[in-house]
């Protein structure tokens, strides 16, 4: 199974989750996981979330989005999106700990 999670980063606490069996992609679960009033507006995410449609619906919610960028074949990440991917990645570790605590229990 995968766990999909809205997480405050500034608490480290769980606002909403998601269960889904291995096979849904990871973004297939972000609507559930959407919401305004966490304590900040951004969404940080894996690169696996990243799309146009993903993005226009970030907008549409006025969230602003951190998502990781990916490379593709024969085009490489610049390093400029090399640097932004290890920012967003000191924020992101953070929602990590909430996994950690359920492997550690």
């Amino acid at each position: 199974y995968k766990n999909h999670v809205n997480v405050d980063r500034m608490h480290k606490l769980v606002r909403r989750y998601h269960a889904t069996d291995a096979a849904v992609h990871d973004s297939q679960a972000v609507d559930h996981l959407l919401m305004r009033g966490n304590t900040g507006s951004g969404v940080w995410a894996d690169a696996a979330y990243r799309s146009e449609e993903m993005e226009t619906k970030l907008r549409d919610q006025k969230l602003k989005s951190h998502i990781h960028r990916k490379g593709k074949r024969g085009k490489p990440l610049t390093e400029q999106a090399k640097s932004s991917n290890k920012t967003k990645s000191t924020v992101r570790v953070r929602v990590e700990h909430a996994f950690g605590a359920q492997t550690n229990d």
